[in-house]
């Protein structure tokens, strides 16, 4: 035999199995299709959710850019260069708010720290976020400035926040933006959703850490070019065929600890008030007051709107990612802040002043809630009136 009829053997069995893979994935094709089209009805949180709030799931589903821009330290902020154009607008930094320049005289400056709802998520712009109302509100009533003659509002929180990363902005910025006040509006990503974090970290380093970047080790430790590539090559066979989606594994993560809501809670209650420890005595030693909001979230509202009872469906019932039905009736039972309040309340010069706003809108009627805690325009305007009135 020679090279000729090898190489067309060769090319002859190459070409059978690019036909064969080519039927293959016409078949997955059009079952997948016809499974869409005719026997199952897709859908997705934009059905469940307000119209209204949909560009905020735009932006966070988005894998097209990075949302974060990641400063080596473990510093975690918005990427410039995935805007929400027309919703949200960030200074140099990527904070939602001016830029850090020196105070003029007789201004009264108040820093916002927590997670995606202190930062605005569905809100329409900056100027209906809890800082735009808390400035416009304050700036518009002379008689609640006492000495000063205007309020500078800075929103220094970011989705996913912790007061872990607020320790870190108001380490490196309270002297640039020189607070008067500071208020941190948090407690769910804390106590609730930090359920996916590994307990052991937790423990060992009393902390809330950045879950993307968990387990993270550099490309050239031994192994770990080949499994990045690996798994680099698992997603993207599976990006682009419904061979590779059907017969590639998943990657399994590894077992961690699982708690019980109550005692999750707990042990995220201790870590809450060891930071809460590290934010008031922070403030203090630029002399500023902290005040810690503990925010509101939907399940304790007793009076679901229409919209709200969609959004409580798809998590308790279709999209389970908090514990589906289970963690929904915990939620609706317990305020999940109040085992701490008694001891937080008890000690203000060790943790500042406290309030707790979680069940401000348990008898309110209309639709103040896009999500589990993401606030429309008028429960951002009500909270920022609620801060005033405690403050």
């Amino acid at each position: 035999m020679n090279l000729i009829s090898i190489f067309s053997g060769f090319l002859i069995s190459l070409l059978l199995i690019v036909l064969l893979f080519v039927l293959i994935e016409g078949v997955f094709r059009f079952h997948s299709w016809f499974k869409r089209t005719f026997l199952i009805k897709e859908v997705s949180r934009k059905d469940f959710l307000a119209k209204d709030y949909h560009d905020y799931i735009n932006r966070v589903e988005d894998w097209s850019k990075p949302m974060f821009f990641y400063f080596p330290i473990g510093f975690r902020l918005f990427n410039l260069d995935n805007p929400l154009p027309g919703r949200v607008e960030n200074n140099s930094l990527g904070y939602r708010c001016p830029e850090f320049i020196p105070p003029s005289p007789k201004t009264k400056r108040i820093i916002l720290l927590g997670g995606s709802a202190a930062w605005g998520s569905g809100s329409t712009d900056n100027s209906t976020t809890i800082t735009g109302y808390l400035e416009s509100y304050l700036n518009s009533n002379k008689e609640l400035l006492g000495d000063f003659e205007k309020v500078e509002c800075f929103n220094l929180a970011q989705l996913n926040g912790t007061q872990t990363q607020d320790i870190l902005s108001l380490t490196f910025f309270a002297e640039k933006i020189k607070p008067d006040l500071i208020l941190s509006f948090t407690g769910w990503n804390e106590l609730f959703t930090s359920h996916s974090f590994d307990e052991g970290l937790l423990k060992k380093f009393n902390m809330f850490y950045l879950k993307e970047m968990e387990n993270w080790e550099p490309i050239n430790v031994s192994g770990n070019k080949t499994e990045l590539l690996k798994n680099s090559l698992n997603l993207w066979l599976k990006d682009k065929f419904e061979v590779a989606r059907k017969l590639l594994p998943n990657k399994k993560g590894s077992a961690k600890e699982r708690l019980e809501l109550s005692d999750m809670i707990a042990n995220r209650s201790d870590t809450f008030k060891e930071q809460l420890k590290i934010l008031n005595r922070i403030s203090k030693a630029y002399n500023a007051k902290h005040v810690q909001f503990f925010q509101p979230y939907l399940y304790r509202k007793h009076k679901l709107t229409k919209q709200q009872k969609y959004v409580i469906h798809l998590y308790d019932d279709l999209r389970p990612v908090h514990g589906g039905l289970k963690m929904g009736d915990y939620l609706r039972n317990n305020n999940i802040y109040e085992p701490m309040l008694d001891d937080l309340k008890s000690k203000p010069e060790t943790y500042g002043s406290v309030h707790d706003l979680c069940d401000m809108f348990q008898s309110e009627k209309e639709t103040k809630f896009f999500t589990l805690v993401h606030l429309t325009d008028s429960g951002y305007k009500d909270v920022a009136h609620k801060m005033i009135s405690l403050l």
